[in-house]
């Protein structure tokens, strides 16, 4: 792994919006999968992955060496065993080496004691607490990431969540399938809560088995994009949405769901174009909405500055399954913030600019900043701006922990907060 760090701005845990008068604006389309590399001599490696299964040491019926090489047999690569409430793990005291079978191992436990949540990139042994803000702020604290699992069992409103995902950075999506499609209508839920969240916070979909016999396997699958295949750029995908999901449900163990090549985004003509497999339907789908069909979709089509849903996002159907992209947050901003490509994640009234070391926020014409601090998770001040005015904040971020953080301060004297998150890559 290299030993360098870059901040990534991924989402806004607080709506805020700063009434301007910009003379000009354009439509953007923010693609979760504009970093990755699709051509052939340069591409991105992909790999299948489930982040949901369990073994007879909590509910399921199978012996942990057993539920490891079904997976591996069929081309996984990327697997985490969540039993309830206890994290198996490692997989070399069941005898099972996953450097040796070049699989990624991902530690995990699914926290049972209140709405379903796959704990991931943590060895946290039992079930911590009974509330969901004792439970969360364990993850938190032993900096994981996490899934909300199989909504549907739940009666919890769309508005409950919305308020988890923008209250807790770290949970990086919903599973909209699982154990086939035990719960038709989690799509409902998930698009519910994306009208509330996108383009400021995304959340991606997952697509898990839940496995507890021999019948759940091989349904459901996602499909990561990495440079190379580590537990550091497994996680960055989730965070980033650089992944597709699958449901299939004849689990043959192969890819027969619609196989995505490319995505593509014209940011002049406001577009996306996807390249597939194995499909015969391809639909652009907005707040429950089927709005267009076919491998491009014009976005200046459907979105205007008075349209209140805010993204789009695909959905493939084959003769053998369906696939999923991640939902695509479109958006009008002033022309002069969205010019260079390192302003990519966009809060109306100001721009972040971020590298390896550094983090800037830039005033908006006619945008005031002050009060901008950053903060841990639980909010504590970890680094005060080294450069200061009303128009420009300045923030060394070399000498931080890799995590959450919030940057927070005031835009013409409203709250602004959005999520950094300091990775390893």
């Amino acid at each position: 792994m290299k030993n360098t760090r870059s901040l990534i701005v991924v989402l806004s845990l607080v709506s805020v919006y700063v009434t301007l008068s910009f003379s000009q604006k354009q439509l953007i389309v923010e693609n979760p999968y504009r970093d990755i590399k699709w051509s052939s001599s340069s591409a991105w490696e992909r790999h299948k992955a489930n982040f949901h299964t369990h073994t007879n040491l909590s509910d399921g019926n199978m012996a942990v060496p057993a539920v490891i090489d079904s997976y591996y047999t069929n081309g996984y690569t990327i697997l985490s065993i969540t039993d309830h409430n206890n994290c198996t793990w490692p997989w070399t005291t069941y005898g099972r080496n996953p450097d040796s079978l070049g699989m990624i191992a991902i530690p995990g436990n699914e926290f049972s004691s209140i709405q379903h949540t796959g704990n991931l990139f943590t060895t946290i042994p039992g079930n911590p607490g009974s509330s969901v803000t004792t439970v969360y702020n364990r993850i938190v604290d032993s900096n994981g990431l996490a899934i909300v699992h199989h909504p549907g069992k739940y009666s919890y409103a769309a508005s409950w969540y919305v308020n988890l995902f923008r209250t807790y950075p770290m949970l990086s999506g919903i599973e909209v399938f699982n154990q086939g499609n035990r719960y038709p209508n989690d799509w409902i839920k998930w698009d519910s809560i994306l009208i509330s969240t996108m383009p400021q916070r995304p959340v991606w979909g997952y697509s898990c088995d839940d496995m507890h016999t021999t019948a759940h396997l091989f349904k459901n699958y996602n499909i990561l994009f990495v440079d190379t295949l580590t537990e550091a750029s497994i996680r960055q995908s989730m965070m980033k949405g650089q992944f597709y999901f699958c449901y299939e449900p004849g689990g043959s163990g192969e890819h027969k769901a619609p196989s995505i090549d490319s995505i593509m985004v014209d940011s002049q003509a406001a577009s996306i174009t996807i390249s597939a497999k194995n499909y015969t339907k391809l639909y652009w789908i907005s707040g429950n909405t089927v709005l267009d069909s076919g491998v491009t979709v014009n976005c200046g089509k459907y979105f205007t500055e008075a349209t209140l849903i805010k993204y789009i996002r695909a959905k493939l159907i084959g003769s053998n399954g369906e696939t999923y992209t991640q939902p695509f947050g479109v958006d009008f901003v002033d022309k002069s913030v969205v010019s260079a490509e390192t302003y990519r994640h966009f809060q109306i009234g100001c721009r972040v600019k971020y590298n390896n070391r550094s983090l800037s926020i830039e005033a908006a014409a006619g945008v005031k900043l002050s009060s901008f601090h950053l903060y841990d998770i639980k909010g504590r001040i970890c680094s005060n701006p080294s450069v200061v005015s009303d128009k420009v904040i300045h923030f060394a971020t070399s000498g931080l922990h890799e995590g959450c953080y919030l940057l927070r301060g005031l835009i013409n004297g409203r709250q602004y907060v959005r999520t950094v998150i300091l990775i390893n890559e």
